[in-house]
């Protein structure tokens, strides 16, 4: 039984792991292959598939920098959204992730460095709603923001 569950899922991975992997195909007339089929064969790239992002690792930075880029992403998470109570946010001061991200800004699919905040804001009752997780993402150099997630 265990030896059956063990070929399954091995035979299940080689098919994600395949699927998953780019494949150079041929045009042979009209019909598509793998491998060449004769002179008149052409190497074609599918179109309209998207090329994964591989964010580059984070280089630490100094504590001045650090501090910078949390008050510009809390600022942001004070000014862009529209708030109840723009005054009374409580906001956690952000943290850099460990790792860069890809993530989809204005229909494209870029390398992002996250920075992971929370928020408490006052409903239209004076009351706090809770944290919500609230999210900077800078582009890969850290010079802009490019997205700002505010959970729901």
């Amino acid at each position: 039984m265990s030896k059956m569950l063990f070929l399954l899922l091995g035979g299940l991975a080689s098919v994600a792991v395949a699927g998953a992997s780019a494949q150079t195909l041929y045009r042979c007339g009209n019909t598509f292959s793998q491998t060449p089929c004769g002179e008149g064969a052409r190497e074609v790239r599918a179109s309209g598939v998207a090329q994964p992002v591989v964010p580059p690792p984070l280089a630490p930075i100094d504590k001045k920098r650090e501090t910078d880029l949390a008050a510009r992403c809390i600022h942001a998470i004070r000014t862009i959204p529209s708030w109840k109570d723009r005054d009374s946010l409580k906001i956690a001061v952000p943290e850099r992730a460990t790792a860069g991200v890809a993530r989809d800004v204005e229909g494209r699919r870029i390398a992002v460095v996250p920075w992971y905040g929370q928020v408490n804001a006052k409903n239209s009752y004076g009351g706090y709603t809770g944290d919500k997780m609230a999210n900077c993402y800078f582009d890969s150099t850290e010079s802009r923001i490019v997205d700002l997630f505010i959970a729901p």
